[in-house]
């Protein structure tokens, strides 16, 4: 009987430590927040640094920054995204105010997203696909 009662207390114990999942700590950037009117958004493509297109439509940018402003995200410190398509050059009247990755198929880390924050390792939760030719 003492047998039996010494493996209940060693035994139930490890069972019980077994099935605790711990999970990751969700590690998020800072929010996307830019002081400047952005007037147009340069494209360039990743790899060659050639000038893709220039997005000035000002309803999409200021829609872009509302959603990338107000967006769930994630840090990618941990995660090979591999290269992103395209740099994105936020511009305030001639001012290169801020740069993003954007990847042409959403990618997933956490977040499901579009717009890589390399200056912070960070996704923001936005799909809003660039008005552009491919």
């Amino acid at each position: 009987m003492r047998k039996l009662v010494c493996i209940i207390f060693f035994v139930v114990p490890l069972f019980v430590a077994c099935q605790t999942v711990q999970e990751d700590p969700v590690i998020k950037i800072s929010n996307f927040n830019i002081d400047h009117t952005i007037t147009e958004i340069e494209v360039v493509d990743w790899l060659s640094n050639e000038h893709v297109a220039i997005v000035t439509d000002q309803d999409f940018i200021n829609d872009l920054i509302k959603e990338l402003s107000s967006s769930d995200n994630r840090s990618t410190k941990a995660v090979e995204l591999g290269n992103p398509d395209y740099k994105l050059f936020f511009i305030s009247n001639g001012e290169l105010v801020y740069e993003l990755g954007y990847f042409n198929d959403s990618v997933t880390s956490g977040v499901i997203s579009r717009y890589w924050d390399y200056q912070k390792d960070g996704l923001y939760e936005v799909i809003h696909q660039l008005p552009i030719e491919d």
